[in-house]
């Protein structure tokens, strides 16, 4: 079995902490790429780069929990398998990136066309970051209530 760890999405990939998910939105530029409306924050890294999405599926969208569900493991297998270049970009530019990705389509689509938008998408990220390197935008010096 192939373990090419580049290839995998662990955990650290995605976005949980409410504080950054409220910096992401609050902070964010955002974008529509048909079916997918992307968000992206960038801030400079202490760490040499790092690449952190969030993948939405509206309940408006897709009553099923079956349906959100299967979408949402479309576009995280297509983003898994592209996701190359814009860490890449990251790790060469020292930034770290967060990016959400929300399904607005009513329909389920196919993973050919999911894989082909999300790569579209992937190859605009860098032309649609704005990095962010006023200290005010720092994670480690916001506190909770601040973003309220």
């Amino acid at each position: 079995m192939n373990s090419d760890a580049s290839n995998k999405f662990t955990k650290k990939e995605r976005i949980n902490s409410l504080l950054r998910i409220d910096m992401l939105f609050k902070l964010g530029t955002s974008f529509f790429v048909f079916p997918l409306r992307i968000v992206v924050n960038a801030t400079p890294s202490t760490s040499g780069g790092n690449v952190s999405i969030l993948i939405s599926v509206s309940k408006r969208s897709l009553k099923k929990a079956v349906n959100r569900n299967r979408v949402k493991r479309l576009i995280r297998e297509a983003y898994r398998t592209q996701k190359s270049s814009i860490t890449q970009y990251a790790v060469q530019n020292n930034i770290d990136i967060d990016i959400a990705l929300i399904f607005t389509q009513k329909t389920i689509p196919d993973y050919s066309t999911m894989a082909y938008k999300v790569g579209t998408v992937l190859q605009l990220l860098p032309f649609k970051i704005k990095l962010r390197t006023d200290v005010e935008t720092s994670l480690s010096e916001n506190k909770p209530e601040d973003l309220i």
